[in-house]
């Protein structure tokens, strides 16, 4: 269960998110893709792990913060198309922005 809370969302679990998720683990049955799958549904994957995710590909690929629309595309696929940010990464090296080769290189 910690290994699922740091992959989705990048830390260890706190205290009550721990205890929560032990018992309906144990109660419920359910195995660790099933809590995945929750953590990805949370306010915080939301709200803080997917833009922070989506604005660090931008930068890594092509070195620059997303815009508005693009940050909405991203979110959108990450959120309710159960984009990863490995295909994120993969969708803008495919970009036309990416391929014309139009960002800042780095120093």
């Amino acid at each position: 269960m910690k290994r699922a809370y740091q992959d989705v969302l990048g830390r260890a679990p706190d205290a009550v998110g721990l205890q929560n998720y032990v018992g309906i683990l144990q109660d419920r049955g359910w195995r660790e893709d099933r809590l995945r799958n929750e953590l990805r549904r949370s306010a915080e994957y939301k709200t803080k792990v997917v833009p922070r995710e989506i604005a660090a590909a931008y930068r890594d690929v092509l070195r620059r913060e997303p815009d508005s629309a693009g940050m909405r595309f991203y979110t959108n696929r990450m959120i309710h198309k159960a984009w990863t940010v490995a295909r994120v990464r993969d969708a803008l090296h495919q970009s036309p922005e990416y391929r014309a080769g139009r960002f800042a290189t780095r120093p």
